[in-house]
């Protein structure tokens, strides 16, 4: 069930950053739908990533409960449905978007003017992958773990 931003924690951070790799693996390369499902994921989880891109802890909350849900392995719709089974995370990741587009838009910026974020293949999936890799400068941010 989805977790509400007030109620996430560091671990939660932690969750998120341990198991949406292996998440996005399974997943494999994907176009349509899910391609851009998994695109939006990776969007937001390369905003976590960046210890120079600063977000408050709400926004940052708003993320980690998103990429929560994406990541759990059951949630209001089974994701192993086949064709509608990323129609629930897909209505999560969409308000996220809505409600953090101010946010969203302000990233692509730094990341076009930001030389560190450069475009490479991911040998494993074929999946592009962009920028800096996870750094523990995340948890030295934001709100202490309950």
């Amino acid at each position: 069930m989805p977790i509400r931003p007030d109620e996430v924690t560091e671990d939660d951070e932690r969750r998120v950053h341990e198991r949406l790799d292996g998440k996005l693996d399974s997943l494999g390369p994907k176009k349509g739908f899910i391609g851009r499902l998994i695109a939006d994921a990776k969007l937001f989880y390369e905003m976590l990533r960046d210890p120079d891109f600063k977000l408050q802890w709400q926004d940052k909350a708003k993320i980690i409960a998103c990429l929560l849900y994406f990541i759990a392995p059951v949630d209001l719709v089974p994701d192993f449905i086949p064709g509608l089974g990323y129609i629930d995370d897909a209505v999560i990741m969409g308000l996220t978007i809505k409600a953090l587009a101010t946010l969203l838009a302000k990233f692509r910026e730094y990341r076009r003017e930001n030389p560190k974020w450069k475009r490479i293949e991911s040998k494993k999936t074929g999946n592009p992958v962009e920028g800096p890799s996870p750094t523990s400068a995340t948890a030295t941010r934001g709100r202490p773990s309950r």
